[in-house]
């Protein structure tokens, strides 16, 4: 028997959500492209998070810096996201990290093998610089295709 549902309830009523939310809504909006968006970039910021505090673990000072570059370069969009999101899941201003997390059922931390750690870490840098990580243009593209 799986204690998630267990563990997320209590989450949701005790610990991890917004003091003044009203309502929550779970999961995904497929029926509000923005607001999908949103959740996307936010997502994508979630697991390079996640990557950066693995990376962290292992010393590759390298990959947190370039995390830490790319956080700057996209704080706008992020703190939109998280914003928007704030609003729809929760009807509130602001909403905690782990909140966002909970009601987009995301991971907290990863479950990597040292190889694959040490992997993730090695191209983190170059990844970060990429297309795929400019969330201003990723938002263009999902908003309007």
């Amino acid at each position: 028997m799986s204690l998630r549902p267990l563990l997320l309830a209590f989450c949701a009523a005790f610990v991890c959500l917004p003091a003044h939310a009203q309502t929550v809504r779970w999961g995904y909006a497929f029926e509000a492209p923005e607001v999908l968006a949103a959740q996307r970039i936010w997502g994508i910021a979630h697991a390079a998070k996640l990557l950066a505090r693995a990376c962290a673990e292992i010393g590759d000072v390298a990959a947190v810096e370039a995390w830490a570059d790319w956080q700057a370069r996209e704080s706008q969009e992020i703190t939109a996201a998280a914003a928007m999101l704030s609003r729809y899941h929760f009807g509130a201003d602001t909403a905690s990290h782990a909140a966002l997390a909970t009601v987009l059922n995301l991971a907290s931390q990863l479950d990597l093998t040292a190889e694959l750690r040490r992997d993730a870490c090695a191209t983190l840098p170059q990844a970060l610089m990429s297309e795929r990580y400019d969330l201003a243009r990723r938002k263009r593209e999902w908003v309007q295709p």
